[in-house]
């Protein structure tokens, strides 16, 4: 039965621990992509005004305004005099300064409330939510390969006999991703598996799920793909070893959810310094070095909706630029909806910005970097604080900002007409508007950073793999809070839930298990909250032994024995309890 769904704005609060971004604040970043150059101050505001005029009758102009694309500033919005105020860039692109007579936003932006759909719209627990991304059909293609590569192991070594070689099944491998995300949940995720085991250190959790053996032999030979077939697949793909699994998993993020009407594209890296053909280096992250993944994400809720990870070089079609090719393919589930999107200055450029508002219905908002041969001279010189100059082209608006000394913000929107000032904050409207929505991908990279299950390998598939455990606990977090029934407000207790429901039937199975070390049976029936644990309550020997504690030299013997361990043990150090003190 379909629920009521909360408002998007509630989901991002439970979702998000930092206060939004600026990206145009007072203080510079280092780590800020969208911080232009700062520039001298040789150039007068007088120079920076310099404008090109032409003159002609009316019907001149309305021919030159169908065929030419025309843009206005904001300071020439008084004007009366009938002759259009014309400026060029460095390639003669043309641009209009006089204000257009149609304000504040294209009427073509059109209200979408995002939620989750289909499957997750009904799911009622964290593991629900969780099973829609992470659906059996993902989970049985690893369980396929993985036990291929068990029974490959087993020819090559001959060791099947041993216990912890068996073959996987869905139970277990649930149980083993449990761990993972246990371990992300308790910040072990770098802290090596001896110790996780220990019981110095470690924790009843991980005993009681595997044997530590155990859990290092799944790790070895968790495989996503036909290693057969792998050499011949990454000709033309280097994502081979992980492909399928990507699919599924994107298909059903996009199945089971429907995005607002803005959304951010932007880059997440998977922090990776092991061996991979396409490891990049990117300054502004945290990592600094790994597996670069453009994404697709809801500015409201932070919602991943579609990802292409950087595989090598691509080959995008004629004419077409890399960072235009990316924003391309990922907004092709959204054609046509009037959504906005928003980035940044690798993304920004004329020629996408006209597209997706032409061919595709949907426009975009970002910072655009000062070296395109399309921007004015004078847009790029600094001024005085405060100043706003403004360009239009007929699709595109183009505003150069100035917010302190020396320092100059360029931005290009199809979505807005005017750059209009808030009168309360005293910025552009253009500037607040991509503060709001140029933060989805940041946000949703910070949340799957914070409990990341991402342990060190040097294989990058496996880490590729623990980087989309932590994608889709962020995106069932967010599908479980839609549902107003729901009342889990912080990721915490959600990812305690999940990682339970995923070990638990893993736990019955372990129970069963002749043989199973007592400790071991006692940590599962604590997790379990169960005090049925088999005890043999008979202390009694059939014939009197030396008591096991007592020095050798005493020769005192005895009747009785642990119930337990059947050590033999004197009245001097038998201690009777109940088993809820035992523990």
């Amino acid at each position: 039965m379909a629920h009521n769904q909360r408002q998007a704005e509630e989901v991002a609060r439970r979702l998000r621990r930092h206060e939004p971004v600026s990206y145009f604040g007072e203080d510079d970043s280092d780590e800020e992509l969208d911080a232009l150059e700062e520039q001298d101050d040789s150039n007068t505001e007088e120079e920076a005004d310099e404008l090109e005029f032409e003159e002609g009758d009316e019907s001149e102009q309305d021919s030159e305004e169908e065929t030419t694309e025309e843009t206005t500033e904001h300071e020439a919005s008084t004007s009366t005099a009938r002759r259009r105020r014309i400026i060029y860039g460095k390639d003669k692109y043309r641009w209009s300064l006089s204000l257009p007579e149609t304000r504040g936003r294209r009427s073509r932006l059109v209200v979408h409330l995002p939620g989750a759909i289909s499957h997750a719209r009904v799911a009622n627990s964290p593991l629900e939510c969780w099973s829609t991304l992470f659906s059996d059909n993902l989970l049985e293609v690893i369980l396929k390969y993985t036990n291929i590569e068990i029974d490959k192991y087993h020819t090559e070594h001959g060791t099947a006999n041993e216990s912890y070689q068996r073959h996987l099944d869905m139970v277990e491998l649930k149980a083993f991703l449990g761990l993972l995300y246990f371990s992300g949940l308790k910040n072990d995720n770098r802290i090596s598996i001896t110790e996780l085991w220990s019981y110095e250190f470690g924790s009843s959790v991980y005993r009681a799920a595997m044997n530590v053996r155990r859990f290092e032999f799944i790790s070895a030979r968790l495989r996503f793909d036909d290693k057969t077939t792998r050499a011949e697949r990454r000709r033309t793909d280097g994502l081979a070893a992980v492909r399928e699994i990507w699919d599924i998993f994107i298909n059903n993020c996009q199945t089971n959810y429907t995005p607002s009407e803005f959304l951010t594209v932007d880059e997440q890296l998977l922090g990776y310094r092991g061996r991979f053909s396409s490891k990049v280096y990117m300054k502004s992250k945290p990592d600094r070095y790994g597996i670069k993944i453009v994404t697709l994400n809801d500015a409201k809720t932070y919602y991943l909706y579609n990802a292409i990870p950087y595989a090598g070089r691509v080959n995008p079609p004629a004419n077409e630029k890399i960072p235009s090719y990316y924003v391309r393919k990922l907004c092709e589930p959204i054609y046509h909806s009037n959504r906005n999107v928003t980035c940044d200055n690798w993304f920004s450029s004329i020629e996408i910005f006209k597209k997706m508002y032409k061919d595709y219905n949907l426009t975009m908002v970002g910072t655009i970097r000062k070296n395109k041969r399309q921007i004015p001279e004078n847009f790029k010189r600094t001024a005085s604080v405060g100043t706003v100059r403004c360009g239009y082209d007929g699709t595109n608006v183009l505003m150069s900002w100035c917010p302190k000394k020396n320092k100059v913000v360029l931005i290009l929107s199809s979505l807005h007409n005017s750059c209009k000032i808030n009168e309360i904050s005293g910025k552009p409207e253009l500037v607040e508007f991509y503060n709001s929505t140029k933060a989805g991908t940041d946000v949703f990279d910070q949340c799957c950073a914070f409990f990341s299950c991402a342990r060190k390998t040097r294989r990058w598939p496996l880490r590729f793999f623990m980087g989309m455990l932590d994608q889709a606990s962020v995106n069932s977090f967010i599908l479980y809070n839609f549902n107003v029934l729901h009342n889990i407000e912080n990721r915490t207790t959600f990812l305690k839930e999940l990682t339970m429901s995923l070990i638990t039937p893993h736990l019955h199975n372990q129970k069963n298990i002749s043989g199973l070390h007592v400790a071991v049976i006692r940590d599962i029936n604590n997790i379990l909250s169960e005090t049925d644990i088999p005890v043999n309550n008979n202390d009694k020997l059939e014939k009197r032994k030396r008591c096991s504690v007592c020095e050798y030299n005493r020769n005192k013997k005895t009747l009785y024995c642990c119930a337990k361990c059947k050590k033999p043990i004197c009245e001097d150090h038998r201690i009777r309890y109940c088993y809820d003190c035992s523990r």
